[in-house]
């Protein structure tokens, strides 16, 4: 059973490390070619990838599953 972006980021503010790791893994390579994009460089990519998703764990509370998708969300922030 699939686990939906308003599940998981419930589940992650709720303190399960598991959602969090979901949402990690689910979204990690979207976030990854899109750093890549910009930088051009393998290692920075990794590193703006590590910043983005500190960004976006301390910005969760913020998320609005009605206002669509969380990699959309994601990639705003």
């Amino acid at each position: 059973m699939q686990t939906s972006d308003a599940e998981l980021v419930k589940g992650c503010l709720a303190g399960e490390q598991a959602a969090w790791e979901s949402i990690v893994r689910l979204h990690h390579q979207r976030i990854y070619n899109l750093a890549y994009r910009f930088t051009g460089r393998f290692d920075e990519a990794e590193d703006l990838v590590q910043e983005i998703f500190l960004k976006v764990y301390r910005s969760l509370a913020l998320y609005r599953p009605e206002s669509g998708a969380l990699i959309t969300w994601i990639v705003r922030v």
